[in-house]
């Protein structure tokens, strides 16, 4: 599991939430009963989050007394969680709503280890993989994480010996003055016919702390693009 405590990080996860209107599933501490919510609205300027009336009503004045809860729900096959506290409640229209402070976490599980964002298709990334045999795989970058990555090679680019657990050296650049070069490890190889692109999952390994740094810095900007992309509002 991660413990997601960049802003931009926790923002992108809140608005993907939001856009997808998955269901939230709500604890309050001292009680043994679930409640549904969904997110509302987002506000980053001033730092919170508004939820739906809880369902069942029964949740409403023990929410009001206590003003702490725990959220939970997935979205794309990922389990996310956080606790917040209430700033305060109104109503709209008869119906309750809650103003939650954000989150400075969110537990972030999915099968892969590391969080990762995927990379503008209108803007693909080149990456070059040299196999053990000597043979050059050129493909592009699908997705990033500080653990590991995903490619997209033409079916015809596959060595017909590349297998899981191999390891390749790579190497690709994400500004103009930064390249990265690096090793991986095979861990999955996806692919559905002879004319649809391969997927390779891929893992690093012992990436250097320059290297680390670079991509980080990438995935901050990214995931802040991929916000300003998003719809505001309720």
């Amino acid at each position: 599991m991660d413990r997601i405590t960049l802003a931009p990080f926790i923002l992108g996860l809140l608005k993907r939430i939001q856009n997808q209107r998955a269901m939230l599933t709500i604890t309050l501490p001292g009680s043994d009963k679930n409640y549904n919510s969904a997110v509302l609205e987002i506000n980053e300027e001033q730092a919170y989050l508004v939820i739906d009336e809880l369902s069942p009503e029964s949740g409403h004045p023990l929410l009001l007394d206590i003003k702490e809860l725990r959220a939970r729900t997935r979205v794309e096959g990922a389990r996310i969680s956080f606790s917040t506290t209430l700033i305060d409640a109104g109503r709209e229209s008869g119906i309750a709503y809650y103003n939650l402070a954000l989150p400075t976490e969110i537990d972030y599980l999915q099968q892969r280890a590391s969080y990762r964002v995927k990379t503008a298709i209108a803007q693909p990334i080149p990456i070059t993989l040299l196999h053990a045999e000597g043979q050059t795989i050129k493909g592009e970058l699908q997705d990033l994480s500080i653990g590991g990555l995903s490619i997209r090679i033409a079916h015809k680019q596959l060595p017909a010996t590349l297998k899981t657990t191999d390891t390749l050296r790579c190497c690709f650049r994400l500004t103009q003055d930064e390249e990265v070069t690096c090793t991986l490890e095979i861990r999955s190889i996806h692919s559905k016919d002879n004319n649809t692109p391969v997927r390779l999952g891929c893992r690093f390994i012992n990436l250097p702390a320059p290297q680390q740094k670079i991509i980080q810095r990438y995935i901050i900007a990214l995931e802040r693009e991929q916000i300003k992309k998003m719809p505001k509002g309720r």
